[in-house]
């Protein structure tokens, strides 16, 4: 039986998932990095605050979808989970 490591596990309720490994918080880690510094060299680098935003945002949604299949690859199946009536 091929025993799959994962970096991120399941949540406990709802959908998504937490760091499980140091690898998963190192990718955690490099996208709260990467995101803190696009901001700051955008931020540094535009005239006007929409201008700012208009570069910011389609580079977080990026980053985040990175971080999305990041997860789904090497993390347990997502699903969504509840709590139970007992």
């Amino acid at each position: 039986m091929n025993a799959r490591r994962v970096w991120f596990k399941r949540k406990q309720y709802g959908w998504g998932w937490t760091p499980a490994t140091w690898e998963g918080w190192l990718v955690l880690g490099i996208y709260t990095g990467a995101l803190v510094s696009l901001f700051m060299k955008i931020d540094d680098g535009s005239p006007s605050a929409s201008d700012a935003l208009t570069q910011f945002i389609p580079l977080t949604l990026l980053l985040t979808l990175i971080l999305l299949a990041v997860s789904y690859w090497k993390g347990e199946r997502p699903k969504w989970q509840g709590k139970s009536d007992e």
